[in-house]
């Protein structure tokens, strides 16, 4: 181009020259209006394609300069715009698998949010730089530098391209996971409140009785703790359903779920032994209970007769026959003595041992007085 202008500069003072040279012909012939149409006839045919061709050159000049502005500014925002993509693409290879965990998930949702905000800003940028590069390869007429950018551009947007469609397809995971990871959370705080609170309620269970009343709370407290750990027990296939949900979605922690629901299934299974293990006891203590009330029954009407022989009046006096009617009643009265205690001895051998004790101080306060053989 430089050579052109510099062709175009010689030629210009060639033409100056003729002009000074057409202005003394024109002179010389005074001015002749023959003369000076010829000079002038013959200056234009001359000096009008130099001026096409210097307005050429410089429109040419013009348009190289803008094109290579353009390009100027056009690599410099390429190159702004790939150290970018740059860091999103680090940021993409260094995220954690999706956790299945809530509140890891839940963080995991948050840090892609605040990256996929940038990225859908830098979109626009993108465009921006897309339609210069275009516009850039328009203006370009030598064909290996036009093929060179071309590739330089279809790399980028195919590197930006796959960044977003990570970056988005993570969000919709994390999104997806995160719905179900907070479903497990909440129906397992639940059922293990619920488990825990059946447990408190089956350790602080009172020391068993021999009181009807207090036998009777008792087992519709088992069967209250037994309907809640049914209950429970119904619950758990859907815990495990939301297990298995997240198993398609979650790339991380699942064991840790899946222990937490082997470790609430085998409390159940150890609440339900120990409930059934307390009814069973509950239901021999109640029999038991029955047999122990028949039985005091019996005791007191052996200890009644037995202290009306005792306390009655000894004044026989010569009355020989009532003497010996005495004696008799007397040696029945021991005789029943030692039935009773065959009685209490049965009630310590059928699984209910402090039931004597519990005759003697609480039936019928005359008996602990009694010094047994």
């Amino acid at each position: 181009m430089q050579g052109l202008r510099d062709e175009i500069a010689k030629y210009k003072v060639i033409l100056e020259n003729l002009e000074e040279t057409g202005k003394s012909i024109i002179e010389d012939s005074n001015e002749d209006p023959k003369v000076v149409r010829d000079i002038s006839n013959e200056l234009n045919k001359i000096s009008s394609p130099l001026e096409v061709v210097a307005r050429k050159i410089a429109d040419r000049q013009a348009k190289l300069q803008s094109a290579l502005m353009q390009c100027q500014e056009f690599q410099i925002s390429f190159d702004e715009f790939l150290d970018k993509l740059n860091g999103f693409e680090d940021i993409v290879g260094s995220q954690e698998p999706i956790s299945a965990l809530y509140d890891k998930v839940k963080a995991q949702r948050q840090e892609n949010e605040l990256l996929k905000g940038d990225v859908d800003q830098q979109e626009r940028v993108f465009e921006k730089l897309m339609k210069a590069g275009d516009a850039v390869l328009e203006n370009l007429e030598d064909e290996p530098e036009r093929e060179a950018l071309a590739e330089k551009i279809n790399a980028m947007k195919e590197r930006w391209e796959d960044v977003k469609k990570k970056v988005n397809n993570r969000q919709k995971n994390l999104e997806t996971v995160e719905t179900y990871a907070e479903k497990y959370r909440g129906d397992t705080d639940a059922v293990q409140a619920a488990l825990t609170e059946a447990e408190k309620q089956l350790e602080a269970f009172e020391p068993l009785s021999v009181d009807k009343d207090s036998i009777n709370k008792q087992k519709a407290l088992v069967s209250q703790i037994k309907e809640a750990a049914n209950k429970l027990k119904g619950e758990v296939p859907d815990v495990e359903d939301v297990v298995g949900s997240l198993k398609e979605e979650a790339e991380q922690d699942l064991p840790v779920l899946e222990s937490e629901v082997d470790d609430i299934k085998e409390r159940i299974e150890k609440l339900s032994a120990a409930l059934n293990e307390k009814d069973n006891e509950l239901t021999a203590l109640e029999q038991a209970a029955e047999e122990y009330h028949v039985t005091v029954s019996s005791v007191e009407d052996v200890f009644t007769q037995a202290y009306d022989v005792v306390d009655y009046p000894a004044l026989f006096g010569t009355d020989t026959d009532k003497a010996e009617e005495r004696l008799a009643k007397i040696k029945v009265c021991i005789n029943l003595r030692l039935d009773v205690f065959c009685l209490v001895f049965i009630i310590n051998e059928s699984s209910c041992k402090h039931f004597a004790s519990l005759i003697c101080k609480r039936s019928f306060p005359k008996l602990s007085q009694l010094t047994w053989p």
